[in-house]
């Protein structure tokens, strides 16, 4: 999986079978290429799918619906399993090609509906062939307000089944933009509810770790927000195993900042506004407050996609600009932004701006951070 610092590659050349150990930092590309092949596109036709949920005019690699387990191999995507053929499986099996597996739920009438599609309710069965043969997963749940959240506790205790081979699950709550026009009505957590789910889900892992010494399904960092409650701790996470889903990034990013800040706190700061997204930036502004009053965070609102999308990660150039624009940026020295606003290995925003474009429409110099080191150092004046 791309998370892992270590992995051994199998290749085998006719009778031959070679093992390569191939170490690499966390997160980092496994350097690996696809062949010329094309990219096996969904066959589902999900309600709360994000691509149906894009306006036109964006860039064309946006509007790609991939459902391709070499992808869930090479790039930690996810799969839903719907459209592998039993050859498909076979090679999975064969080869023990690891799996990151779109699951939503375990009931098959509730996975018709949710994907829209007949041959979803075969979950079950291919998980079983999966994990008799070995083979490593990793599992997600979108969480859908009155469709699959009051099966989710069922759909826990089906997929346990199948630990250690199926090792987690990240839980997520459906992500809305304003463009859901001839859509499936759907709706967000209220306060209330995300609290609710955060209770169930609370009780099964305290039973998974007195059963199995983990806590196997892992809530998004979004459930917290939406019910108003503090982020758990980092031991919670058990290693950060499924971050780039989410889950557990406040705490990892929080953690971090006060480490690189107490190694170096005697530093004075360059005056510097920084640039987050509404979800991070209470969490943001509260750090700074502790440490240096005087550096400014910007919560910006997805004016784009819709207030009810608020990482950063989905702010537009476009966004950024507007707010940026009406500020009075003679009181800083640079702009920080996070790396992940950004395609990547580009300084190209979501609606394709150009950080450049941005730098010189507002006359102020600009830094991309990668992660919480990186800001302190930002905040320094060290890191360019």
């Amino acid at each position: 999986m791309t998370e892992n610092d270590f992995f051994t590659l199998t290749v085998q050349r006719g009778e031959e079978i070679w093992e390569y150990e191939i170490e690499k930092e966390p997160q980092e590309s496994l350097g690996i290429v696809l062949e010329d092949k094309a990219v096996k596109e969904c066959q589902n036709n999900c309600l709360f799918c994000f691509i149906d949920q894009l306006p036109g005019g964006m860039r064309d690699t946006l509007y790609i619906k991939d459902d391709d387990e070499r992808l869930s191999f090479l790039r930690g995507n996810y799969v839903t399993l719907t459209n592998l053929s039993k050859e498909d499986i076979e090679r999975i099996c064969k080869y023990k090609i690891p799996v990151n597996i779109s699951v939503h739920t375990t009931d098959e009438t509730e996975r018709k509906l949710l994907l829209r599609n007949k041959r979803a309710g075969n979950l079950l069965k291919r998980l079983r062939k999966l994990d008799e043969n070995g083979i490593r997963m990793n599992a997600q749940i979108v969480l859908v307000p009155e469709i699959n959240d009051k099966s989710l506790l069922k759909t826990l205790e089906d997929l346990i089944r199948f630990y250690p081979n199926l090792y987690s699950v990240s839980i997520v709550p459906v992500g809305l933009t304003k463009y859901r026009n001839n859509l499936y009505p759907l709706r967000t957590f209220s306060k209330d509810e995300a609290k609710t789910v955060i209770d169930e889900v609370t009780k099964f892992q305290e039973r998974m770790l007195k059963k199995h010494k983990t806590r196997f399904a892992f809530l998004s960092d979004e459930f917290y927000l939406l019910a108003g409650e503090d982020i758990p701790q980092a031991d919670y996470y058990e290693g950060f195993g499924q971050i780039e889903n989410g889950v557990g990034m406040i705490r990892k990013f929080t953690d971090e900042f006060n480490d690189a800040f107490l190694k170096s706190k005697e530093k004075s700061p360059v005056p510097s506004l920084i640039v987050t997204g509404t979800a991070f930036y209470p969490y943001l502004k509260k750090l700074f407050q502790s440490f240096w009053p005087d550096i400014e965070v910007i919560g910006i609102e997805n004016n784009f996609f819709g207030k009810n999308i608020n990482v950063a990660g989905l702010l537009t150039g476009k966004d950024i600009l507007e707010n940026l624009k009406v500020l009075n940026l003679q009181d800083y020295k640079q702009v920080v932004f996070s790396a992940n606003l950004f395609k990547a290995q580009s300084d190209l925003f979501l609606d394709d701006l150009s950080l450049r474009d941005l730098q010189k429409e507002l006359n102020i110099k600009t830094v991309v951070a990668e992660d919480a080191v990186e800001l302190i150092e930002a905040i320094w004046g060290e890191y360019v």
